[in-house]
């Protein structure tokens, strides 16, 4: 049956976590699950990699996705120079062929590169995380 004819039969919504979204995507794929919560931008690249359509059932705000973190011990200098450096790949050679090279691997149609955050860009995760069923490993 179609998920919105289970969900208006009464069906459970049992929240299931299988370690990435390439997973759950499978599962997904395979029929052992009838919905999955994934990135957009993954879950087409992964549509058109695996020649399926699919229908989208709600969307969120935007989540950044890949953020880089520094560890408290990075010294604030180290970690500017560090983000920088990713920041500025989409912009050199060298930079370019890393992201076009992850861009095959990945199988996706075009490079991606680093663009500048701060902590307020990632409030919606924060958020995710106080309410989420999901156990997180600490």
């Amino acid at each position: 049956l179609p998920m919105d004819a289970l969900l208006r039969a009464g069906a459970k919504v049992v929240p299931l976590f299988f370690g990435n979204q390439e997973a759950a995507m499978g599962q997904l794929l395979s029929g052992q699950v009838a919905a999955a919560g994934v990135n957009n931008q993954i879950m087409a690249d992964f549509a058109r990699r695996e020649n399926i359509t699919y229908r989208v059932l709600s969307e969120s705000a935007p989540y950044f996705d890949l953020a880089i973190m520094a560890s408290p011990r990075v010294s604030q200098a180290d970690a500017k120079l560090i983000a920088q450096t990713f920041i500025n790949m989409a912009r050199e050679p060298v930079g370019q062929r890393i992201l076009q090279q992850a861009a095959q691997r990945l199988d996706w149609d075009q490079w991606r590169g680093f663009v500048p955050a701060n902590n307020r860009d990632y409030t919606n995760y924060q958020q995710f995380f106080k309410r989420t069923q999901v156990p997180i490993n600490e």
